[in-house]
Parts: structure tokens; sequence; C-alpha cells
């Protein structure tokens, strides 16, 4: 009797001991979890700063490399001479290529008046050869200071004018081309035309116009 009384009782005491260790056991495992979440995502934080760091440290090792190729460059590279040879760099007259800012400056500081589409038109024309490096003769810029400052004229009038300048000069850019050949080669052969010639060319433009409102 006592014996079996001892067994049921070292059975309810193993009982009780496992269900103990099951429950410390839990008890770790859920304390292990809450502590190492944080650890995780501290973790990440750090590796992202790391992250950060060595590309920060990469950019300013380019940007490093940059300034100093930049900095052997410029050290590399010809100092511009002022003088030569005794000439006076502010006295000196302007070159040809420098002529067309200066005719730029003009139109634009006495824009305005009658003809200031004309104006507006060869400003831009201007500015186009300019980008161009066309070089402008001190003779061409001086007809068309001319013809549309002095005597305000139109643009026909101005082109005309200008004609024979630009169809001695030389260049192979797309807009100085399309303005010679497209532009200024048809002039050119309506001013080398006889009086007859000229007389026909005025009917056969008025036949035109009028035909094409009937």
């Amino acid at each position: 009797m006592n014996t079996y009384a001892e067994k049921i009782q070292k059975s309810k005491g193993q009982s009780i001991s496992d269900s103990n260790s099951q429950t410390q056991s839990n008890a770790t495992s859920t304390f292990q979890l809450v502590n190492n979440r944080p650890e995780a995502i501290a973790q990440r934080k750090l590796q992202e700063i790391a992250n950060n760091s060595q590309r920060v440290s990469q950019l300013k090792t380019f940007q490093d490399m940059s300034n100093d190729s930049l900095r052997a460059k410029k050290a590399t590279q010809p100092q511009t001479v002022i003088q030569k040879n005794g000439d006076d760099p502010v006295n000196k007259p302007p070159s040809e290529g420098s002529l067309r800012p200066t005719l730029g400056k003009k139109l634009w500081q006495n824009f305005g008046g009658s003809n200031w589409f004309a104006k507006g038109i060869f400003k831009t024309m201007n500015l186009a050869m300019y980008a161009e490096n066309q070089p402008l003769t001190p003779e061409h810029s001086a007809i068309l200071e001319d013809s549309l400052i002095k005597n305000k004229k139109g643009v026909l009038d101005t082109l005309v004018a200008e004609n024979p300048y630009v169809m001695k000069s030389s260049g192979y850019t797309p807009i100085y081309l399309l303005g010679k050949y497209l532009v200024h080669r048809p002039i050119e052969k309506v001013l080398n035309m006889t009086p007859e010639e000229l007389a026909e060319f005025h009917q056969e433009a008025r036949d035109d116009v009028i035909s094409g409102h009937s």
C-alpha cells in the first residue's frame, strides 16, 4: 500500500518537474526571441551605416581623383599670351570674328522702329553665324549697319544690299549654306537679270499671284 502511494507521489513529482522544465524552456525561448529581435534590427542598421559609409568613401575618392585630374590638366595647358611681338591688345583693331557680337549689340541697342522685324531677323541670323564661327568682314558689317540702323530698311532690301558680300564669302556650316544657296543665290540671279529678263520675271510673278487667287 505504501509502495503504491510512493509511486503515485513520485509520478506526480516527475510530471510537475517536466512541466516546470517545459515552461522554463518556453520562457527562455520567448526571452531569447524578444532579445534577439532588437539585436537583429540594430545589426541591420549597423550594416546599412557601414554600406553607406563605404559608398560615401568611394564617391569622395572618385571626386578627389577628378579634382586632381582637372588640376593636372589646367597645369599642363599653355598660358594665354597677352602680348606678342610688341602688339597692343587694347588698341588692336577687332578681328573679323569679333565683329558679330559688336553688330548684335548695336542691333539690340537700336531695336524698334518701323523695321523692328528686320532687325530681329538679322540679329538672329547674326547670332547663328557667330555660333557657327562664320566670320564677318568689316565691309559686310558696315552694309548691315547702314541698311538696318541708319536707313531702317526692311528684310528684302537688306538681303539685296548684303548679297554681294554673302556670295563672295565661303563656309561649310549648315545654316550658312542654307542662307547662301536657298536665299542669296536666287537673289543674285534676279540682280543679274537684264531689264527684259527682269520685266518677264515680274510678269510671271504677277501671273502666279493672280492664278493663285482665281
